[in-house]
């Protein structure tokens, strides 16, 4: 599941400790791809990547992101 303003792309993904999951993006402009944590409202460490996920869609509809289709998400 990812999200998009058009300037960066937003996702879920594990920390360096692997133990929690938070908001991260990369900007599209950027060839090397380097991720960032999100500083956010919602950009709360939790247990659970079904709790990041419920705290990105949170700031997606707060944010008015556009949801980003998968090629296995389509129709």
């Amino acid at each position: 599941m990812r999200y998009t303003d058009r300037e960066r792309t937003y996702f879920v993904s594990q920390g360096s400790s692997f133990e929690e999951w938070n908001i991260f993006y990369f900007k599209n402009a950027d060839k090397d791809l380097a991720y960032y944590r999100w500083r956010g409202v919602e950009a709360k460490w939790v247990l659970t990547r079904e709790e990041a996920e419920k705290n990105l869609i949170k700031a997606a509809r707060r944010n008015k992101w556009l949801k980003v289709v998968e090629n296995d998400e389509c129709c």
